[in-house]
C-alpha cells in the first residue's frame, strides 16, 4: 500500500487525510478501502473509533497532544488500529513507538457474517512519561523494527511466534487488505500421509533454515545451475522464477470464501480454475511444493487458525479432476479428523520447540540479511528482480503503457516484504532456559493457602488482576452480602520450589487490613438496596482492569452502578434498561485503558456501553448528565442470564433464561444463533477467548464448545453443578468448579479431565487465575478463597515426552529421563565445537561420580522382604515400604541437585558458547561490512566515472544537437524571408495590375456615359427642331 503525505505545519488543528492508493479495494463490512488517518486532536481519535466516522486502517498521530494521553488508554476499537509513530524529544533524541495492530476483516459466507479470530495479537506498551515535546512522523519498517522490543519478548517467550510472525509482516509492509502484499507464514509440518503426526519427532518438520525451494537436493541443484548459468544482461540472475507469495496465491488458498471467490472469478474471467490446478489437498500442495519447479509457494496465516477456508460451505462446482475426483472440500492428512483438528495440530507445530529454535533462520530468510545479497546467493534464496522493494523507479517511466506494464509485472510475480535487518536474527531462548523448572517435577503443594473472611458469607465473585505493572495489584473479593475486600497480591515468589528453604516465605496473598482488624469496614460495604428477587451470583459483579471500581447489577430501578473500591462510595448510576439489570461482563483491557462494558436484563435486551479508563465512568466523557449505549442488542425473548463481550474479535455472546444463544457484532448486528443438543436448554455460563474459543455451561452439568463461527465443536456432560469456570488465555485448557468443592482442568479440544485438585468442605461459587496463571483463585461457599497452584505446562506434549515410564514384570515401574534434543541438529553442533570431548567428558565423568552409586542403588535394589506371618509381615511390609519411600525421596531430592548443578554448568557452557559464537559473527558482520564497504567505495567511484563519461558524451551530443539545431533555424529563416519577399512582390504586381485594369474600366466607363449623354443631347436637338 503506498501512502503519500503531504507537508503541513505541525500547529495546525485541521484533521489530515492522506491519500492512499491500495491495490485492490477491499469493501469488507465497514471496514472500508485501506485507509488512513493523520491527527493532532485526541477528540478525533474517538471519533474514528465508530463505524458511521472516519475507519481509517492506519492512524498516523501528529502533533504532541500524546503527552496527555497514553496508547494504553485507547479504546477497544481504536487498538484494532495500525500505529506507525516517530517521536522525538526536545533532545532531538529519536524514540519510536511501534504498535502494529492486525485489521478486522468481516467475510460474508452464504449471507453471513464470518469473523476472522485474528485480531490485536500484539499489545500496547505505555507512552514513555519523559517524552514531553515531541515531533511526529512515519518511520522505515527498519526503524520501527529496530526500535521495537518484539524480538526481545518474543526471545523470552512473551508472546509466541504466531504473534511475532504476524508482527514482523505487519511492519513489513504486509497487509490482509493487500492480496498482493499478503502476510507469509511457513510450512512447519512434512508429514501429510501418516494416521498419527508424532510432534516430538524432528523428522516431522521443515527445516526451516532453508527456503521452500531449497528442501529438495534435486531441485535446489536445478535452481543452482538455472542461477550460475544465467546470461540476460538485461535481467540479473535469480533462483525463482516465481515468488512464495502473490495475490493469485492467496486467492487460490482461500478460493472456497467470500470475497475470495469473487476475487478469484473476476481473476480467472467469470470462472473457476482448471480442477487439477485447484487447491484441493493439503498433502498435494505440499508435495507440488517441494517437486514443481514453479511452485515455491508458502503459507498464509489463515492455516494456522481459520478452518473454514478448507470447507466448501457454498457448494461451489469447482470441477472434476483427471482421475474422476470431484472437487469439493479441501482433502486433510489422514491424522486430521476435522479442519479445527488440523488447524489445532498445525497451530501447535508452529509453537514447537522444534520450530522455535529455527524459526529466526527463516525470518532471516523472508525480512532479514539473507533475503537480497550475497547471503541470499549463498542461501539458495534470490528470485525475480522486480520482486524487490526499490528495484525499479516507476515514477522514472514517462510512458504510461510501459509503467503499467511493469506494474502488471510485480504483481504478477509477487512482492518481497521489505527487509528489516541486516545481521543475522537472534534466536529464541529455550524454553529450559526461560523457565528452568518447566520440565523438572517441583513438587508443588496443589493447595497454596486458604483465606478465611470474617463474615463467613459465600465469596459470589472473585478478580485477580495481578498485572505486573499494575500499581496495585490485588485479588478483589465480594460476597454474598456486598462485603468486599482489596486483597494485596504479593505473587509466588515464595512459591517456586520445595528446595527454596533459607528464604523467608511469605504468603501470596494479604488479607485487606479493614476487614482483618474490623476498623473502616464501612468503606467495604455496599449497602444499596437490590431487587428482592435477585439472586446473588458472579455474573452481577464486573471489576475494573486497574482494580479501582466495582461495577454491580441487581438493583431495583433498573440501573446498574459503579462503586470506589477505596471509599466504597457511589461514584455513578448508569440507566438504559426497562427491568432489573441481570449479569454485567467487560472487554479485556489494558491497566487504567478504556474496555467495554456489557449488560443484560429481564427485558432480554442487552446494551454495550463504553468505560473511559481516563475519566473512570461510563460515557465518552465526563460529567455528562445521561449516559447513551454503543450498542443496543436484541434477538432474546426473555431473561438474560451470561453474557461475554470480546473487543478483539468485535462479538458478543449471550444466553437467556428460556432459549438460545446468540452471537452479535459489537455493532449490534444478530450474527448466529447457536445450535446445540436437545439436552443444552438453560445456559448459566459463558466464557469466550480471543482466539476464537467458546465454552457454553448449561444446566444439569451440559458443555458445548463452539468456535467464533457458531459451529459446535464438542459436547460433554458432568455429575457435578458447575458455578464457576475459566478459560486459560490461549483457550486450550478448561478450569471448572461446583458445589461438589472440586477444581478441574479439562483439555479443551476433546474435553478430557486432565487433573482434579484435592476437594473442599463447601462449594465453589467464583473462579479466577493470575495474570501468569499460576495461581487459580476459588471463592467458596464457606466464605474463604482457596488458591491452587498451577501449571499449565505440565499437560504439554513437549512436557510429557520428557519422562518415560515403563511397567516392570515384577509390578513396579521405573521412570527414565529423556530429552530428544540430544538427537536435534543443535545439539549435536554444540559436540562439534573446539573441544567436544572436554564438553562430553566432562559431563559423563561428573555423571559417574555423583549420581551412579545412587541409581545403582535406585535400580539394582533386588532385595526380597522376609516372609512373616500375619499381622507381624504386614507391619514389616509397612515398615519397608516406607524406608523406600524416605529413601526414594532422599535420592530424588538429591538427584534434582544434581540436575541443577548440571543444568548450571549447562547453561555457564551455552552462555560461552553464545558468547564465541556472537564474537565471531560479530567480527564475520565486520569483515563483510568492510567487505561492502570497500565494494560500494569501487562500485561507487566505478559509478562516478561512468556518469562523467556519460555527462561528457551528454554535452558533446548536445553542442552538436544545439548546432544543427541552429543551423537548420537559420535555414529555416532564410527561406522563410525568401518566400515573404516573393509573396511580397507576387502581391504587389496582382495590386498594380488590379489597380490598372480598374483605372482601365473606369475610363471606359466614363466615355460611354459621355458618349451615351452626348447622343441623347444631339438626339434631343434633333427632336426640338423637328418640332419647331
Amino acid at each position: 500500500m503506498d501512502v503519500s503525505v503531504e507537508e503541513e505545519e505541525t500547529d495546525r488543528d485541521a484533521t489530515q487525510w492522506l491519500s492512499v492508493s491500495p491495490t485492490e479495494p477491499l469493501q469488507l463490512g465497514w471496514v472500508d478501502a485501506c485507509s488512513a488517518i493523520m491527527v493532532n486532536d485526541p477528540s478525533s481519535l474517538d471519533e474514528m473509533a465508530h463505524p458511521q466516522g472516519h475507519s481509517a486502517d492506519y492512524i498516523l498521530i501528529q502533533n504532541t497532544f500524546l503527552a496527555d494521553i497514553s496508547t494504553t488508554e485507547l479504546s477497544p476499537a481504536l487498538q484494532k488500529k495500525d500505529f506507525g509513530i516517530r517521536m522525538q524529544d526536545e533532545y532531538e533524541t529519536t524514540t519510536f513507538l511501534p504498535v502494529p495492530l492486525v485489521p478486522r476483516l468481516c467475510f460474508d459466507v452464504d449471507g453471513s457474517p464470518l469473523f476472522l479470530p485474528l485480531i490485536n495479537f500484539i499489545t500496547l506498551s505505555p507512552t514513555p512519561l519523559h517524552l514531553t515535546k515531541r515531533r511526529i512522523s512515519l518511520a522505515t519498517p527498519k526503524q520501527l523494527f529496530k526500535a521495537s522490543n518484539m524480538t526481545q519478548r518474543w526471545q523470552r517467550r512473551e508472546i509466541s511466534n504466531f504473534e511475532y510472525l504476524i508482527f514482523l509482516n505487519t511492519i513489513s509492509g504486509r497487509s490482509f487488505n493487500d492480496l498482493n502484499q499478503y502476510p507469509v507464514f511457513p510450512w512447519v509440518i512434512t508429514n501429510y500421509d501418516s494416521e498419527e503426526l508424532d510432534l516430538t519427532l524432528p523428522s516431522n518438520f521443515r527445516d526451516l533454515s532453508k527456503p521452500i525451494g531449497a528442501l529438495n537436493p534435486k531441485r535446489a541443484a536445478f535452481f543452482s545451475d538455472r542461477y550460475e548459468s544465467w546470461e540476460d544482461d538485461q535481467v540479473p540472475k535469480f533462483h525463482y522464477g516465481t515468488h512464495y507469495s502473490t495475490s493469485s496465491f492467496t486467492m487460490m488458498w482461500l478460493l472456497r470464501m467470500e470475497p475470495f471467490t469473487t476475487f478469484f472469478l473476476n481473476f480467472q474471467g467469470g470462472k473457476f480454475d482448471h480442477a487439477d490446478r485447484t487447491f484441493s489437498s493439503v498433502a498435494r500442495a505440499w508435495r507440488n511444493s517441494q517437486r514443481d519447479t514453479s511452485d515455491v509457494k508458502e503459507l498464509i496465516p489463515e492455516f494456522y487458525y481459520l478452518p473454514e477456508m478448507f470447507v466448501n460451505a457454498n457448494s461451489y462446482n469447482l470441477g472434476v479432476m483427471e482421475d474422476g475426483t470431484v472437487v469439493s472440500d479441501v482433502e486433510l492428512p489422514p491424522w486430521a479428523k476435522s479442519p479445527e483438528e488440523f488447524v489445532r495440530i498445525n497451530r501447535l507445530a508452529l509453537e514447537s520447540e522444534f520450530v522455535s529454535c529455527q524459526l529466526h533462520q527463516w525470518i532471516d530468510l523472508i525480512f532479514g540479511y539473507k533475503q537480497q545479497g550475497p547471503e541470499a546467493t549463498r542461501a539458495l534464496n534470490v528470485f525475480y528482480y522486480l520482486t524487490y522493494e526499490g528495484a525499479v523507479n516507476l515514477n522514472s517511466f514517462n510512458d504510461p503503457m510501459l509503467r503499467e506494464a511493469v506494474e502488471s509485472q510485480i504483481r504478477s510475480f509477487g512482492q518481497t516484504p521489505c527487509q528489516l535487518l541486516i545481521e543475522p536474527h537472534p534466536p529464541r531462548s529455550s524454553a529450559m532456559q526461560v523457565t528452568p523448572l518447566m520440565f523438572t517435577e517441583q513438587m508443588q503443594q496443589d493447595v497454596i493457602m486458604v483465606l478465611k473472611f470474617p463474615s463467613n458469607s459465600p465469596v459470589t465473585h472473585v478478580a485477580a488482576n495481578t498485572q505486573p505493572g499494575l500499581t496495585s495489584a490485588a485479588i478483589i473479593t465480594v460476597t454474598a452480602n456486598r462485603l468486599f475486600a482489596v486483597n494485596k497480591w504479593h505473587g509466588l515468589a515464595g512459591h517456586q520450589s520445595s528446595t527454596v528453604q533459607d528464604q523467608q516465605y511469605q504468603l501470596p496473598v494479604e488479607i485487606d487490613p479493614l476487614i482483618a482488624s474490623n476498623v473502616g469496614s464501612h468503606r467495604r460495604q455496599i449497602s444499596d438496596l437490590l431487587d428482592q428477587s435477585i439472586q446473588i451470583s458472579s455474573q452481577y459483579f464486573v471489576i475494573t482492569a486497574d482494580n479501582r471500581f466495582i461495577l454491580l447489577c441487581g438493583f431495583w430501578d433498573k440501573s446498574f452502578r459503579v462503586y470506589s473500591t477505596d471509599t466504597g462510595k457511589l461514584t455513578q448510576i448508569v440507566f438504559g434498561h426497562r427491568d432489573v439489570v441481570t449479569c454485567l461482563a467487560r472487554s479485556e483491557s489494558y491497566i487504567g485503558g478504556d474496555c467495554y462494558v456489557l449488560s443484560g436484563s429481564r427485558d432480554a435486551t442487552l446494551l454495550l456501553w463504553y468505560w473511559n479508563g481516563k475519566h473512570s465512568s461510563i460515557g465518552e466523557s465526563l460529567g455528562t448528565e445521561f449516559t447513551t449505549p454503543r450498542a443496543i442488542l436484541t434477538g432474546h425473548d426473555c431473561e438474560v442470564t451470561c453474557a461475554s463481550v470480546c473487543a478483539e474479535l468485535g462479538l458478543v455472546i449471550s444466553g437467556c433464561k428460556e432459549g438460545p444463544c446468540l452471537i452479535h457484532s459489537m455493532n449490534g448486528d444478530l450474527l448466529r444463533t447457536l445450535e446445540v443438543p436437545e439436552r443444552c436448554t438453560r445456559p448459566r455460563l459463558i466464557q469466550s477467548s480471543t482466539e476464537g474459543h467458546c465454552m457454553i455451561y448449561y444446566d444439569k452439568g451440559q458443555f458445548c464448545r463452539f468456535s467464533v463461527n457458531g459451529k459446535l465443536l464438542g459436547h460433554m456432560e458432568v455429575e457435578d453443578s458447575i458455578k464457576a469456570m475459566l478459560l486459560s488465555r490461549d483457550g486450550q485448557y478448561l478450569l471448572t468448579g461446583g458445589d461438589g468443592g472440586i477444581v478441574s482442568v479439562w483439555q479443551v479440544h476433546n474435553f478430557k479431565q486432565l487433573f482434579t485438585y484435592p476437594g473442599c468442605d463447601a462449594g465453589v461459587r467464583s473462579m479466577a487465575i493470575s495474570h501468569d496463571q499460576r495461581c487459580i483463585i476459588t471463592g467458596m461457599a464457606s466464605g474463604s478463597i482457596v488458591l491452587f497452584y498451577n501449571d499449565f505446562n505440565r499437560w504439554h506434549h513437549e512436557y510429557q515426552t520428557r519422562c518415560i515410564i515403563t511397567g516392570m514384570a515384577s509390578g513396579s515401574i521405573v521412570l527414565f529421563y529423556n530429552d530428544f534434543n540430544r538427537w536435534h541438529h543443535e545439539y549435536q553442533t554444540r559436540r562439534r565445537t573446539d573441544q567436544p570431548d572436554a564438553f562430553c567428558n566432562s559431563e559423563i565423568q561428573s555423571i559417574k561420580q555423583q549420581g551412579a552409586g545412587k541409581r545403582k542403588k535406585i535400580y539394582t535394589d533386588d532385595r526380597k522382604p522376609r516372609k512373616l506371618p500375619g499381622k507381624e509381615r504386614c507391619t514389616q511390609l509397612c515398615d519397608q515400604q516406607l524406608y523406600d519411600q524416605q529413601l526414594y525421596d532422599q535420592q530424588l531430592y538429591d538427584q534434582q541437585l544434581y540436575d541443577q548443578q548440571l543444568y548450571d554448568q549447562q547453561l555457564y557452557d551455552q552462555q560461552l558458547y553464545d558468547q564465541q559464537l556472537y564474537d565471531q559473527q560479530l567480527y564475520d558482520q565486520q569483515l563483510y561490512d568492510q567487505q561492502l564497504y570497500d565494494q560500494q567505495l569501487y562500485d561507487q567511484q566505478l559509478y562516478d566515472q561512468q556518469l562523467y563519461d556519460q555527462q561528457l558524451y551528454d554535452q558533446q551530443l548536445y553542442d552538436q544537437q544545439l548546432y544543427d539545431q541552429q543551423l537548420y533555424d537559420q535555414q529555416l529563416y532564410d527561406q522563410q524571408l525568401y518566400d515573404q519577399q516573393l509573396y511580397d512582390q507576387q502581391l504587389y504586381d496582382q495590386q498594380l495590375y488590379d489597380q490598372q485594369l480598374y483605372d482601365q474600366q473606369l475610363y471606359d466607363q466614363q466615355l460611354y456615359d459621355q458618349q451615351l449623354y452626348d447622343q441623347q443631347l444631339y438626339d434631343q436637338q434633333l427632336y426640338d427642331d423637328a418640332r419647331h
